[in-house]
């Protein structure tokens, strides 16, 4: 259980990092409350091989899993919300 907490602390921290706004849990999952963008951002995730959830047009909801898939959440929330702000990821 310290393993996951850690991980996910680890996840949302990283996260925040790179801009988005996240609601703190204390669930194994993260909560991506991205609207209207919510089927982008699920099919980016979907295209790394990440299993998600979406919820109509209220968000992503993504499980917060082993280090190395998490890792390849973190790359694709990085590229997908560059190109939302047209910037690029911030390194890290």
């Amino acid at each position: 259980m310290e393993v996951l907490v850690a991980e996910r602390e680890r996840v949302v921290a990283a996260l925040r990092e790179q801009g988005w706004d996240l609601s703190d849990t204390q669930a194994n999952f993260v909560w991506f409350g991205v609207g209207e963008q919510t089927q982008a951002l699920a099919q980016a995730f979907d295209a790394a091989g990440l299993g998600v959830r979406p919820y109509g047009t209220d968000g992503v909801r993504v499980t917060i899993g082993e280090i190395e898939a998490n890792d390849r959440l973190l790359e694709v929330a990085a590229a997908f919300r560059a190109g939302q702000t047209g910037g690029t990821p911030p390194a890290g």
